[in-house]
């Protein structure tokens, strides 16, 4: 609980950001698995892609090809959490930022 507060004093008052957040925003398409590995750790979940395919904000329509092959969820601050999705080649193609799930 003290933690919490803490992050939202921060937050709020002093303008704290998530590293993760600033980490996420800089992912390229076609980067490496691996990159991402070495620059966020290992995921807080690994999971199925679903059918649809985002890079930000931006809808890229659906994976009808079913392109992406893995998905990883990172945790970030309060109730962020950040998607980020692989082809068979293990390079990004996807990335996605949900708020308040």
């Amino acid at each position: 609980m003290k933690k919490n507060i803490l992050i939202i004093i921060c937050t709020f008052l002093f303008g704290c950001t998530d590293k993760k957040d600033t980490i996420i925003k800089n992912i390229k398409i076609g980067e490496s698995k691996d990159s991402i590995l070495k620059k966020l750790g290992k995921p807080d979940k690994s999971t199925v892609c679903d059918g649809n395919l985002w890079w930000g904000t931006k809808y890229l329509g659906k994976d009808v090809n079913k392109t992406c092959k893995s998905y990883f969820i990172y945790k970030g601050l309060f109730l962020k959490r950040y998607g980020i999705g692989f082809d068979e080649k293990e390079k990004v193609i996807t990335k996605y930022t949900y708020v308040s799930e």
